[in-house]
């Protein structure tokens, strides 16, 4: 028997009526915790591929990865992240190693003992680098100026003018005038050739470092070095280590990170790297509660996140384009 129009519009807002209170009871929300948990159970009891389609996946990593809708969404939301992130640890007046503790802080010391820690071309990419060169080579010039300017004989007190000082009147001026001229040679031969010298010896000096870092990393004193600076480094307040967004430094930081964001994001060697990723998880044949087992990855209880997304189910129920399909699914079970 088929329902005159009437009686179905009474049945489809009674039906409606009675989801709208059942979802406002402690009932539906018992429902949806235990939905929930059996939905994870079912989820870590198979394997990957059995929970996708890979040809959907295929799909998917295709258009999502070649979207520039993704980076323009990821990107802002990074600098974002990092932006909001670095307000909240200025405020901060923790060290990294009063933030981790003390058993964090004391593998980090052991991880500094080993001479690995830093690979040779990092070390000879820091230490030998054109800007830390010149660097070294302006304070070095300007330590051995300050010392050529002490024991210079020429302007040291002990020098020549105390000796000129006891000729007699009579030819000082003509033995003064003399000097002069010398030491006017002396000095502009003197700074070109310190500079020359300076120019050899610093290179050598910061490559020789560079192999003494690399090559005898298990030295006594290498070690002490490394654990002291790994030490000093965590002692520092991590207000320390981050700019505040709001300054000029901070605007150039968010902005090589937004750049830095789209390019890794649509980089090809990073896109063959997500894909070969995800189907090396598909290709799995374990449970998803193996793998995460295998990881050391415990599974948090799923009843405290079904509790917390329940007024989210809440919601897209009483939407109305979903009030509206419920309407005409109850509307075709009494036709």
């Amino acid at each position: 028997m088929t329902l005159d129009a009437e009686t179905r519009r009474l049945v489809r807002e009674t039906q409606l009526a009675w989801l709208a209170r059942w979802l406002d009871g402690d009932e539906a929300r018992r429902t949806w915790v235990r939905m929930v948990g059996q939905g994870v159970e079912m989820i870590l009891a198979s394997p990957p591929a059995a929970l996708v389609e890979e040809a959907a996946v295929s799909r998917f990593l295709a258009e999502t990865l070649a979207s520039e809708s993704l980076v323009a969404t990821i990107a802002p939301a990074v600098v974002a992240a990092v932006a909001d992130a670095s307000l909240r640890v200025r405020e901060w007046r923790e060290s990294p190693r009063g933030l981790a503790g003390d058993t964090a802080a004391k593998a980090i010391e052991r991880m500094a003992e080993l001479p690995e820690v830093l690979s040779e071309a990092v070390v000879r990419a820091i230490v030998t680098s054109p800007a830390v060169e010149t660097l070294v080579s302006a304070h070095v010039f300007e330590a051995l100026d300050g010392f050529s300017r002490r024991v210079n004989p020429f302007v040291a007190e002990w020098g020549l003018p105390a000796l000129l000082g006891a000729l007699p009147l009579l030819g000082r001026a003509t033995i003064k005038a003399a000097v002069a001229g010398v030491q006017q040679e002396f000095e502009r031969r003197l700074e070109p050739e310190t500079r020359r010298f300076l120019a050899v010896f610093v290179k050598e000096s910061l490559e020789r470092a560079a192999r003494d870092v690399t090559t005898n990393g298990h030295a006594p004193e290498q070690v002490r070095l490394r654990k002291e600076v790994a030490a000093a480094v965590m002692r520092v307040p991590l207000r320390e280590f981050v700019w505040s967004p709001d300054s000029e430094l901070g605007e150039h930081a968010l902005a090589a990170i937004r750049a830095s964001v789209h390019h890794v994001l649509g980089h090809p060697t990073v896109r063959e790297a997500v894909e070969g990723a995800l189907y090396e998880v598909l290709a799995e044949t374990a449970t998803v509660r193996d793998i995460l087992a295998r990881h050391g990855i415990a599974v948090p209880s799923t009843e405290a996140f079904a509790e917390a997304t329940f007024p989210t189910v809440k919601g897209i129920l009483a939407l109305p384009e979903v009030q509206d399909e419920l309407g005409r699914r109850i509307d075709e079970s009494l036709s």
